[in-house]
């Protein structure tokens, strides 16, 4: 086996992203965010994050829980999503 003939995990990603699964997760995400609410608010009061302190959002799907992050501590939240290859 090449290089070539080995799938990249950048290269399973846009694939999976650029698939009707990963569409039908855009199209519900007010769905996925209200669901998930209760989840972010524990997660706040148990990082009890403070004024000034800094935030990284890994994978930050539509950024709604980076609002509630940010205005929890009044900074600005960093959210790193990887950078996917342009599909053809």
């Amino acid at each position: 086996m090449t290089d070539a003939e080995i799938p990249s995990p950048a290269d399973a990603q846009a694939a999976y992203w650029n698939s009707p699964t990963a569409q039908a997760w855009a199209e519900q995400h007010e769905r996925q965010d209200r669901a998930l609410a209760r989840l972010d608010t524990v997660a706040l009061d148990l990082a009890a994050p403070q004024p000034g302190e800094h935030v990284l959002d890994i994978g930050c799907g539509s950024g709604t829980r980076s609002w509630s992050w940010r205005r929890a501590s009044g900074r600005t939240v960093m959210c790193l999503v990887p950078t996917l290859p342009s599909t053809p």
